[in-house]
């Protein structure tokens, strides 16, 4: 299945559209997929960020920016999320305890990939030093 979205009735909706503001548009967009909320209204908005927020925390920032170091991480500030109010994707939804458990389990999963890659290299270290 596609992931829509729609804008009908977004106050910002052609600011949200604009060249400055469309990556960070288009991040929101399919986060939403991650994060289990399809719609940003005033209601939801602050914990669409905290969802946003950690997703982030968890996995690094849904954008970047040039510089001339290179790519630069561009967090998600709540502003962000109040500008884009009214969007709405056909994202399939989630409870707060589903999303924080499929959080939870992701960051278990690579904790545990990190160990075994641990244990590898300290064998590996082993092999060449013994």
């Amino acid at each position: 299945m596609s992931l829509n979205y729609d804008f009908e009735g977004a106050p910002n909706g052609k600011k949200m559209m604009s060249a400055d503001e469309w990556p960070i548009t288009e991040a929101i967009i399919f986060a939403t997929m991650a994060i289990g909320l399809h719609e940003i209204t005033e209601k939801n908005v602050d914990d669409f960020w905290c969802r946003i927020n950690a997703q982030e925390m968890a996995f690094g920032a849904l954008c970047y920016e040039g510089s001339a170091d290179g790519p630069v991480p561009r967090y998600t500030s709540l502003e962000d999320i109040r500008l884009r109010i009214g969007l709405k994707t056909n994202a399939s939804p989630k409870t707060k305890h589903q999303f924080m458990k499929g959080l939870g389990e992701h960051l278990l999963r690579d904790a545990q990939r990190r160990l075994v890659n641990k244990k590898r290299e300290e064998k590996e270290a082993e092999a060449v030093a013994g």
